[in-house]
């Protein structure tokens, strides 16, 4: 989320600790896992910033057919990061 005057870019915590709630090391995914959903959100969010580059490289050019990305204020601060 963006708030006025906060730091741009998401909270650093990806939830629960596996090892608090799980217990036992066999019984919780890898860490890795615990991040995986959040992985194509990135991605989602750097296409976004390029798709915004590319634009902005385009009207300042002067194209004037050049159509601005859809904003969506959640990569917006994703792509802040």
């Amino acid at each position: 989320m963006k708030f006025p005057g906060g730091a741009p870019g998401p909270e650093d915590g990806c939830g629960e600790n596996p090892k608090r709630v799980y217990g036992r090391e066999e019984q919780f995914p890898p860490r890795a896992w615990a991040t995986w959903p959040a992985t194509g959100q990135w991605i989602e969010a750097q296409e976004y910033l390029r798709d915004q580059q590319e634009y902005e490289r385009k009207h300042a050019a002067g194209d004037k057919d050049a159509k601005p990305p859809k904003r969506d204020v959640k990569l917006d601060t994703l792509a802040a990061c």
